[in-house]
């Protein structure tokens, strides 16, 4: 015990026969007491380098936590490493204030005593982030057709209160805008009829994303668009003009339901006494009208009747004149008559032809376009005449089916109608293919893809290459590289990959095209282990033959990965040019149409 000779003899280091004092244990004085943490670090990460004291006898040393924010973090007791224990926000507070204790185990004379020999404060900084911003706002909106409304109005917080910009994304991103204020709109007013998502079925799926310029977040969005019964569409001439002592048949109307219910026409009007309507739709005069004896009710000449289109709930009116007029003569038209123009080149904008008129006894006319194929055209009240659709080659519209459309131009002066017969062909153009790549940015042993189409026919003796270069200036060919797939090797690595295609296809042989990688070869990951398909992906799938390019064939074919790699889907095979598929979500679509292909399997 202190004070004996035995302790005396084994502490009195200096042999002055004085007894030992021990030590308590100090901080250093290189020890600030200032240490940094990441704000967001998770629970357990340490703070900076231990906060250590140092003691003269060696005793084992205990520390312990306090302070005005003692509660945020932890330290060890043995060696003096402060640990974070909360979630920290350097935007709610930025230093945190603690006082580390530390003691020996025992008092001067060497008893056991755990007070504490020694205090120092310690101050520990929140070192900022850039933290991602949070939106809010309805995951869900309903709309009816052909209205035009805000379907949502979104917010975003930025910590840092960095600014946000408004963006959308996914599947069916095309057919939204959002403005600078975070309200979501159709970009064009939807036609339940028409649906523009993918899956064809008015339900369309978006991801509304808010950016502060570094950081992007992203809310799922669920849009429906529900129909409306609408009124059938009346198509056929609003005026007829023909010479006295002519009776027969005038024109002929027919009548479009966008819900595909059966319409009815019926004749109405001061002077449908005077005038039938035929179940074809066909408008004619009962009996040949006399100009100096009128017929009309009115006597002045005109028939006013009005054609009627009613689906059982709507009804579609359309005011139909018919002028009797004396012997006189007709409005000459004067224009192009044969007009050709290529596909690529000419869209439902492109004034094709332009048309004017002499008419002795009148200056305004009103135009129309008539004839086997006059639907597929329309004519301003300039004579300026335009496709009603922008034509394709592949997909001719005219009646025979051979991209030679057979019109009337006509000029109505309130009186009659002068014509003129137009043909207008539609050329072919050699359109550039299709080059879809899969991969962009290749890794060694992962697959990179090339697919292609071209929308000019059935493509033949493909042949494809692929290269590589260290510069994209100089390239090798790769030996036994004839696929449209390609898995880069360790040779490859920090290096550029390219693949050339030659083919032949319905405008010409011996073609090329070449699709270069921006990205080189990275090396190969880890591991990786690759998809697997789920087994819906072995059901057969059917298609009508009329069903237009881009119906979805039956359900995705879906694959699941163990890593949850982004996956890309990619078709091959004997058909593939007929289809397509999308690269994200797996959904099979139709490329063109399927007629003369009953029974066919790809």
């Amino acid at each position: 015990m202190p004070g004996s000779l035995s302790y005396v003899a084994k502490h009195d280091i200096a042999k002055l026969g004085l007894p030992y004092c021990r030590a308590k244990p100090i901080f250093r004085t290189s020890e600030s007491g200032l240490r940094n943490v990441l704000e967001g670090a998770t629970v357990g990460t340490s703070v900076g380098r231990p906060v250590a004291a140092v003691d003269r006898d060696g005793d084992p040393l205990t520390y312990s936590l306090g302070g005005t924010d003692a509660g945020n973090f932890q330290i060890d007791a043995s060696s003096g490493q402060l640990r974070v224990n909360a979630t920290l926000d350097r935007e709610s507070q930025e230093t945190h204030s603690l006082t580390v204790s530390v003691h020996d185990g025992t008092d001067r004379d060497g008893e056991p005593d755990t007070s504490t020999d020694t205090t120092i404060d310690v101050t520990v900084t929140i070192l900022d982030v850039d933290e991602e911003p949070t939106v809010t706002g309805p995951a869900t909106a309903t709309t009816t057709e052909n209205v035009d409304t805000v379907l949502g109005y979104y917010s975003a917080v930025d910590p840092e209160g960095d600014e946000i910009t408004w963006s959308v994304a996914g599947t069916d991103r095309q057919a939204f805008e959002i403005h600078s204020h975070g309200a979501l709109r159709f970009a064009v007013p939807p036609d339940y009829e028409s649906p523009t998502d993918q899956g064809r079925d008015n339900s369309y799926d978006l991801l509304v994303q808010a950016s502060d310029g570094s950081n992007t977040v992203s809310l799922a969005i669920a849009v429906s668009v529900t129909g409306i019964d609408e009124a059938p569409v009346l198509l056929g001439p609003r005026a007829f003009s023909l010479s006295e002592n002519i009776s027969g048949e005038l024109g002929r109307y027919r009548a479009i339901d966008p819900e595909d219910a059966t319409v009815t026409l019926t004749l109405g009007g001061g002077d449908s006494g005077s005038l039938s309507l035929g179940d074809d739709g066909v408008l004619s005069l009962d009996s040949a009208p006399d100009f100096e004896q009128p017929g009309d009710v009115d006597r002045d000449g005109v028939y006013e009747v009005s054609i009627e289109a009613s689906d059982g709930a709507l009804t579609t009116s359309r005011a139909v004149r018919i002028g009797v007029r004396d012997v006189n003569e007709a409005p000459t038209v004067s224009g192009d008559t044969s007009i050709e123009r290529d596909e690529l080149y000419t869209d439902d904008t492109s004034i094709i032809g332009r048309y004017s008129v002499d008419d002795p006894e009148s200056g305004d006319v009103e135009w129309s376009v008539a004839g086997s194929d006059g639907a597929d055209f329309v004519i301003d009240a300039f004579g300026q005449l335009k496709f009603a659709k922008t034509p394709d080659f592949e997909s001719a519209a005219d009646a025979n089916r051979d991209n030679v459309f057979g019109i009337t131009v006509e000029a109505f002066d309130g009186d009659h109608t002068g014509s003129l017969a137009v043909t207008v062909k539609v050329s072919n153009i050699d359109e550039s293919p299709e080059l879809r790549p899969f991969g962009l940015y290749p890794q060694v042993g992962n697959s990179v893809h090339l697919s292609f189409g071209d929308p000019d026919g059935s493509v033949t003796g493909t042949q494809r290459s692929w290269q590589r270069s260290s510069n994209r200036v100089s390239w090798s060919t790769i030996s036994d590289a004839t696929s449209s797939s390609y898995y880069p090797t360790s040779g490859d690595q920090g290096r550029y990959l390219r693949v050339n295609v030659s083919y032949n296809d319905g405008e010409g042989d011996n073609k090329t095209e070449r699709f270069t990688w921006n990205s080189a070869v990275r090396a190969e990951p880890s591991s990786n282990t690759a998809p697997n398909f789920d087994s819906t992906a072995a059901v057969q799938r059917s298609v009508p033959e009329t069903d237009p390019a881009g119906y979805a064939v039956g359900p995705p074919v879906s694959a699941d990965d163990d890593g949850d790699d982004p996956l890309v889907y990619s078709l091959s095979g004997v058909g593939n040019g007929s289809f397509r598929i999308d690269a994200t979500t797996g959904q099979i679509g139709t490329h063109a149409p399927l007629e003369g292909y009953p029974g066919q399997a790809f």
